[in-house]
């Protein structure tokens, strides 16, 4: 009987050994999964960063079109009123 007794103890101690690695492979699988969340949040911030410079740049080279349109429709106004005058004084002499 005394070796049932010594088999049933390493069997108790098999299952203790086997709780304690469950318990360290939950937790390890835990932390890798935050890791993993964590990586996957800042992947996505990221994104959304480059998203938002995109978003300023498309916009800021929208204005810088507009602006260089205006300039351009400016000099038009100028050219055509300086050929009015030079008319309008070639008209006149």
């Amino acid at each position: 009987m005394a070796w049932k007794e010594e088999m049933v103890r390493e069997l108790r101690g098999i299952r203790k050994e086997m709780r304690r690695i469950t318990r360290e492979l939950r937790l390890l699988k835990l932390r890798g999964m935050r890791g993993l969340n964590r990586e996957e949040e800042e992947s996505e911030r990221l994104e959304s960063v480059g998203r938002e410079k995109e978003k300023g740049d498309k916009a800021k080279e929208a204005m810088e079109e507009k602006v260089e349109k205006g300039r351009k429709k400016e000099g038009t106004l100028k050219k055509e009123r300086e050929r009015e005058r030079k008319k309008g004084v070639q008209g006149r002499g």
